[in-house]
């Protein structure tokens, strides 16, 4: 009876690994790809936003507003308990006043309950890119 040698018993496993991992790989591509702003910002709205907020028509709002069609919406116009500063701030939401309120909420309207920023420019406004496909006419970007 002969037995194996450590190095050929592991090369399923390694094998195997390396199999998983290009599989993978396209996807985490796809998700960080700068050339698809709209796909980008997806991803980084799951990472950062999609705790607390919805984006298909007729959810529930969770812990923030439900934002489909929120681009050249006024602001605090949805179906969601604002805050009196936000709901009376007269905002539209433009590509413009988003990329501003996302930078930094309690500044852009002071009083605001939203609470989380995105400081990183291209991260905001990929992020502001995917909220305009959100509507059932897709907002163009600047």
């Amino acid at each position: 009876m002969t037995s194996k040698s450590p190095v050929l018993a592991a090369a399923p496993c390694v094998v195997g690994l390396a199999l998983l991992t290009a599989a993978r790989a396209p996807a985490a591509q796809d998700a960080a790809d700068p050339s698809e702003p709209a796909i980008n910002g997806a991803a980084i709205f799951v990472q950062h936003c999609k705790t607390c907020h919805t984006t298909q028509p007729g959810q529930p709002s969770y812990a923030g507003p439900n934002l489909a069609g929120i681009v050249d919406r006024k602001a605090g116009s949805a179906q969601y308990r604002y805050s009196p500063a936000l709901r009376n701030s007269g905002l539209t939401w433009t590509s413009e006043n988003l990329d501003a309120f996302l930078a930094a909420p309690k500044t852009k309207v002071p009083g605001t309950s939203m609470f989380i920023s995105l400081t990183d420019t291209a991260k905001r406004q990929a992020v502001v890119t995917y909220l305009g496909t959100l509507s059932s006419e897709p907002v163009p970007q600047p």
